[in-house]
């Protein structure tokens, strides 16, 4: 239950910064021309960074399948 709610907060989390990415990338966003390229460059790291987590979790999980 725990793993289901945290993935559902991971999956929020994804979607809210890639709405922001898209509206800064579309410059529906009221930043000026320093914030955004910081805003962009964090927001693509984080994604990136929640990417990795979710690939080595399920990398590892494979792994323990195949073992078992």
């Amino acid at each position: 239950m725990a793993v289901t709610a945290a993935k559902s907060v991971m999956a929020f989390r994804v979607l809210t910064m890639a709405v922001d990415l898209c509206r800064l990338t579309t410059r529906t966003m009221n930043v000026n021309a320093g914030h955004e390229r910081t805003s962009k460059a964090r927001i693509i790291h984080q994604i990136q960074l929640i990417r990795g987590i979710t690939s080595d979790r399920s990398t590892s999980y494979a792994r323990t399948c195949v073992h078992i």
